[in-house]
Parts: structure tokens; C-alpha cells; sequence
């Protein structure tokens, strides 16, 4: 008999990010040691930590060893202002408490223009988009303080997803900002360090494309692993309501999802449901005279 190491999550997580064909920056953080921080796909295009700024790590915290703890500037690349209006940001989060403002893991911006600006919620309870002028809010499955989030955030021609540990929250219409050429940095939303993430980033990587729902659910799986998806066991509709069992496990949580052609992103219906270990009674609204619905259980 032979005992083989398996490999751990982070391996499987960082190697669907390197498949990724249309990746333009990727900071692990690990490796690094201050105050200088590495994009390992283009090493010009790297950063440096800003103010009291640290790289850290804890285990509940990050993918690696370390993580970033603060605010980093970096060397600004066009191509991540997504141009052509079509790209993905990518995270890893950790959220250590609540903060004085909607806190931001990721912008093009600075104190007088803005091309995009990623937001936790001051609460921990909701992700948001601001461009300037109109701002994007999605609710969170699961509140985010205290424990490790996967964050994605895609932009395709005025329309934006964001996805939380795999799932869909939703599409928004709204565009990037007109903001070029300015300031670029992790953990806060300006040059100035304001509205600070209060926790821990790690992993952030962006792309050219948006991740389409599938491969952001394979990212999100290789670290979290594989959850086996419920099977429906009864359906009903009654006055416009879909009714749906599913047998759960106690470890994972499941949420109704609904995308009008199979074509459409699929969208999350409501709030996400606590596995108890035996039968689950979901609902959601089904007005359409055609509509597709699914189940996803997720941890």
C-alpha cells in the first residue's frame, strides 16, 4: 500500500486560473515579500504595497501562505480597463469585520474619475459595482465577515454578473465608467487608501473575457471541490408559485436558479436555503409562460 499526498486545493484552484486563455494579470501574493507585489503574468505590471500594508496569511484566510492585508498600487495596464467592455475580475475574500463604508477589493480610479470600482458591503451582506454615476448591488448568499469568499465580477457590452462562491447573483444593466489612464490598486478605492478593505485579498486575477457561469462554478469548485448537484424529487405550480423538494445535506446550502432561454446567465431566485439533511421546500415565482429553473447546492 502505497499513501500518496493529495494536492492541496490551492494547486487545483491556481491551475484552472493558468488554463484560463484570456488572463491578463494574476496576484497570488505568495512569494511575495513586500513592499513589492508580482503579477505573474506580466511582471512589469506589478505593484507595490502602500501606507502600513502587509502580506499575511492565516489559514482561514487564504489560498496560499499569504495574502494582502491593505491596500496595494499598481503599474496600470490599458487592457485591464476592459476597452472593447468585455472582461472578468476575479478574488478570493476575506471580510474581517464590518467597515465604515461599502469596502472596495479592486478599482480603476482615483479622486476625480472613475472606470470601475468592486465593493464588499459595509455589513458583509452585498457585493456592488460603482462606474461613476450608477451603482450595481447584488445581495450575497451568505454574509461574508469571518469567512472566505470567492468573488467574481463579469462585464459584457453594458452588462454586468456577479457570481459568489460559484453561484449567479444576477445581471445588471450598467456600463463601465469613461474614466482612463488613472489610478489602479487593490484593496481600496483611490490612491488615497479610501474605503479600505478590511480583511484580507487574495488571488485577484483578471481577464480579457467574461467567465461565462460554468467556468466560474469550475473555479469556485476546484477550491471549495466538487458538490454533486440535488435531484429534484417533487414539483408543483399553485397561483404563479413553483414548488420544488430536494433531498439537502446538512453542509451545504441550495438556491433556486432561473435563466429564461438556456442561453440567458442563470440568475438566483431569492436567498440561498441551509441544508438541514433530509427534504428541502423551495419556491420561487413562475409568471412566464416559458421559463427554465434549476436547484444548485453549493457550500
Amino acid at each position: 500500500l502505497a499513501l500518496v499526498a493529495a494536492a492541496p486545493p490551492s494547486a487545483a484552484y491556481r491551475a484552472v486560473i493558468a488554463a484560463e486563455p484570456s488572463k491578463l494579470a494574476y496576484f497570488p501574493f505568495d512569494g511575495d515579500i513586500g513592499p513589492a507585489v508580482t503579477n505573474t503574468i506580466s511582471a512589469p505590471n506589478g505593484g507595490t504595497l502602500r501606507g502600513t500594508s502587509v502580506l499575511s496569511g492565516a489559514a482561514a484566510e487564504v489560498v496560499g501562505t499569504t495574502g494582502l492585508r491593505g491596500t496595494a498600487g499598481l503599474t496600470a495596464d490599458a487592457e485591464w480597463e476592459f476597452p472593447d467592455s468585455t472582461g472578468s475580475v476575479e478574488a478570493m475574500l476575506y471580510q474581517s469585520g464590518t467597515s465604515g463604508a461599502n469596502p472596495c477589493f479592486f478599482s480603476i480610479r482615483d479622486s476625480a474619475s472613475v472606470r470601475y470600482s468592486l465593493h464588499g458591503a459595509t455589513n458583509g451582506g452585498a457585493l456592488f459595482f460603482w462606474n461613476g454615476s450608477d451603482v450595481s448591488q447584488w445581495t450575497t448568499p451568505r454574509n461574508m465577515i469571518g469567512r472566505r469568499s470567492h468573488v467574481v465580477i463579469t462585464f459584457d457590452n453594458g452588462n454586468v454578473t456577479a457570481y459568489f462562491d460559484g453561484v449567479p447573483l444576477g445581471t445588471r444593466a450598467n456600463g463601465l465608467g469613461g474614466g482612463t489612464g488613472i489610478s489602479t490598486q487593490i484593496g481600496s478605492a483611490t490612491e488615497n487608501s479610501a474605503e479600505l478593505w478590511p480583511g484580507t485579498i487574495d488571488e485577484l486575477a483578471l481577464y480579457a473575457d467574461p467567465l461565462s457561469p460554468d467556468t466560474v462554478n469550475a473555479h469556485a469548485s476546484a477550491w471549495f471541490g466538487a458538490v454533486a448537484q440535488p435531484v429534484i424529487t417533487q414539483m408543483s405550480i399553485s397561483s404563479g408559485i413553483l414548488f420544488l423538494t430536494v433531498p439537502s445535506a446538512a453542509d451545504l446550502s441550495y438556491i433556486i436558479e432561473t435563466s429564461p432561454d438556456l442561453v440567458t446567465p442563470w440568475a438566483s431566485v431569492g436567498t440561498a436555503t441551509a441544508g438541514t439533511g433530509s427534504d428541502l421546500f423551495l419556491s420561487a415565482p413562475a409568471a412566464a409562460s416559458a421559463e427554465f429553473f434549476r436547484v444548485r447546492a453549493f457550500r
